[in-house]
């Protein structure tokens, strides 16, 4: 897959609750998102990377799963 200049994360809380997170920056080898303290309690999350085509089309890349702990 080309490098995009344009791609979308979904934030899943796993309770049932979903949120587009905006991009804060992406290179050739990475994408980072900020995502505040507030919204991440104690659980399980995932979050689903799709670059966005030309076309406006979206294709997934990956889902990343992460646990926060006290």
């Amino acid at each position: 897959l080309a490098p995009s200049s344009n791609y979308r994360v979904v934030f899943d809380n796993r309770s049932g609750s979903t949120k587009t997170l905006n991009v804060s920056a992406n290179d050739a080898r990475s994408v980072s998102v900020i995502i505040p303290a507030t919204e991440l309690p104690p659980g399980l999350y995932a979050l689903t990377l799709s670059a966005i085509n030309d076309d406006g089309a979206e294709q997934r890349i990956g889902g990343y799963f992460f646990e926060v702990t006290n």
